[in-house]
């Protein structure tokens, strides 16, 4: 392909968000093709990806928590100057070991949801894995209009790798024990339960404190007294 080709297929995949499915369409080339024409832009200068460097460890507390926790691996980043900073460089560090860990054979990964998550994927390098299965293993948050809710993160990530996903058509918070049980039998839930039982691994995220600042109350209509349960948004 010229410059303007791999200009043009970097472009509609980086800025406009297609998918591999949107360019091989438009352009009448395969997947495989169109991650060759990515390398081959950053190869031949049309496309600069820039990514700073994150490794900076500490390694004295990496050692003291390993001694602590034994067969558990830590990996502690510094401190930056600020707390945007320091954000970032966690954000950058997982997004690095993410794409290391899923490469190489049949994996299948669990994805929860949020911001944190949301970012590490925007940072992870673009790649062709389709033999990684993604799968959402938490029921969705409700919150449509944000790009971190659970059933975008898992579509957006499998868009990133051109692996295979799996969602749950179901809600993160169920007040009835017999509409929970029932899920389960539900054949729309089966094919993401069944893979979610298989995950090699699971990539998550710690909550922040924010998220306390901000409750949803649902008083059940089910009860005679007035019942209400706090979910954090």
């Amino acid at each position: 392909m010229d410059e303007e080709q791999l200009a043009k297929i970097a472009e509609d995949y980086y800025l406009n968000k297609l998918t591999f499915g949107d360019i091989s369409h438009k352009y009448k080339i395969s997947r495989y093709k169109i991650n060759k024409a990515l390398d081959q832009a950053v190869k031949d200068g049309v496309l600069k990806i820039e990514i700073r460097n994150s490794n900076q460890r500490n390694s004295r507390l990496e050692r003291l928590l390993s001694e602590q926790y034994p067969g558990t691996h830590f990996f502690v980043i510094q401190d930056d100057e600020n707390v945007i900073g320091t954000s970032e460089r966690v954000t950058l560090y997982a997004a690095e070991k993410f794409s290391e860990d899923i490469k190489g054979g049949n994996k299948t990964v669990g994805i929860s949801w949020g911001e944190t998550i949301n970012a590490m994927i925007e940072y992870a390098p673009t790649a062709t894995l389709e033999n990684v299965k993604f799968v959402q293993f938490l029921g969705e948050n409700l919150k449509y209009n944000s790009a971190a809710d659970s059933t975008h993160i898992v579509e957006r990530l499998s868009r990133k790798f051109s692996g295979e996903f799996f969602t749950l058509p179901a809600p993160l918070y169920i007040l009835n024990d017999l509409v929970r049980k029932g899920l389960y039998a539900e054949p729309s839930m089966q094919r993401a339960l069944t893979v979610a039982r298989n995950m090699d691994f699971l990539v998550t995220a710690l909550g922040t404190p924010a998220s306390l600042d901000c409750w949803l109350y649902i008083r059940s209509p089910l009860r005679r007294k007035r019942q209400y349960t706090q979910y954090p948004e």
